[in-house]
């Protein structure tokens, strides 16, 4: 789904908005930072990171602990936007904090790329919940 997404943007953002590259980052950030971190087990997305780097692999998984403890699998974090929204901000706080002294010059522009990248995210967890059984059950 991140691949689709990825590809899908390239093509807005050449042909209609530089802007739309914000569904890239949300989508490989979904792909990094999906639903199942709330799973009380290392997940395929852990797995991502320990096979890049395991120091950087044991960091991400202290990062989430807190996440995987208070949120019960398929609990909120399996339900969209919320889901979405929670882990949207624990992934890129640091970049939207960061991001917030451009808001003086560029704030349209800044409010949009951040709504790119959270629709990105979306889109990739719905790809994961649909697969799931979770929605699209009708």
């Amino acid at each position: 789904a991140a691949t689709v997404v990825t590809v899908t943007a390239v093509g807005l953002s050449v042909m209609v908005h530089p802007v739309a590259a914000g569904l890239i980052v949300g989508a490989w950030g979904a792909w990094l930072g999906g639903p199942d971190l709330d799973h009380h087990v290392h997940t395929e997305e852990d797995a991502r990171i320990w096979r890049y780097n395991r120091l950087l692999g044991r960091l991400w998984t202290l990062y989430w602990w807190p996440y995987e403890r208070l949120i019960p699998h398929r609990g909120r974090s399996h339900t969209l936007p919320n889901g979405t929204l929670d882990r949207f901000l624990l992934l890129f706080w640091p970049f939207l904090a960061g991001s917030l002294w451009l808001i003086a010059d560029w704030g349209a522009w800044v409010v949009a790329f951040w709504a790119m990248v959270f629709i990105g995210q979306m889109a990739v967890d719905a790809v994961h919940l649909w697969l799931d059984g979770l929605i699209g059950k009708d």
